[in-house]
């Protein structure tokens, strides 16, 4: 069953593999560059993201394999925002609005390792990603004040929950480069440390919030996905 296992694990990574691997992978992004961001954004900041997914890979011999993740990426984005809209009067917004979007992501890689000592193998992987964004949120706070007619001055909180509007359909495309090593636990278990550098030519949003009602006096404002981050993550293998 092992056997057979290993030969469909191969097949699925184009054949030819020696022995496989399948496992559990999971940690935290850091972004180092934002995606484009529009509309009356004051400052904006990426907050730490997670990635976790299913690790499965093979080697044609003792240096050279390949290995595909399929990933769930977690973004988030809080922007800060001074707006002004019409909504049967002109009022001013003065507050955050967060976005937090889920991310289906599927990298393939060439891998190169070498057993170091009984036990270590450190491992080198250089391949891209294709990824898909499946579903966003959106949460406001801030204040909202009366600009002109009854009322002028008089201020209001704001909070809302919602889902985010005005998305492309954009796949997300990117090259992907890892840094790591497996430790031996046993025959079959291994648990692998790696550093993941990311970066995406093809994005897509993450979400846009539009403040007031429709029409050219309300503000909409747009986030991209981080374009380059970094991923810092375990993974605990079993050996086919």
């Amino acid at each position: 069953m092992k056997s057979l296992f290993v030969l469909y694990i191969c097949a699925a990574l184009s054949g030819g593999c020696t022995s496989g691997y399948v496992g559990a992978r999971g940690g935290a992004v850091v972004v180092l560059a934002g995606g484009q961001e529009t509309g009356p954004v004051v400052n904006s900041t990426n907050k730490i993201g997670s990635v976790y997914g299913v690790t499965v890979g093979g080697r044609f011999n003792e240096k050279v394999g390949l290995q595909a993740d399929m990933t769930i990426r977690m973004a988030s984005i809080s922007q800060e925002t001074r707006a002004t809209f019409y909504q049967n009067g002109y009022y001013n917004f003065d507050g955050t609005v967060g976005t937090s979007a889920t991310v289906m992501e599927l990298p393939l890689l060439l891998t190169l390792s070498k057993s170091i000592s009984e036990r270590s193998r450190p491992i080198l992987g250089i391949g891209a990603h294709l990824g898909f964004r499946t579903s966003t949120s959106s949460t406001i706070n801030g204040v909202v004040t009366k600009l002109d007619g009854e009322g002028v001055g008089q201020t209001a909180p704001v909070s809302e929950k919602g889902s985010s509007s005005r998305f492309s359909d954009e796949p997300i495309i990117g090259f992907s480069a890892l840094a790591g090593g497996d430790y031996k636990l046993s025959d079959d278990w291994s648990v692998r440390g790696e550093l993941r550098f990311q970066h995406d030519f093809v994005n897509d949003y993450m979400g846009a919030y539009q403040i007031g009602s429709s029409g050219t006096s309300s503000a909409v404002m747009t986030a991209e996905l981080p374009q380059t981050r970094v991923s810092i993550a375990l993974s605990l293998l079993f050996a086919l």
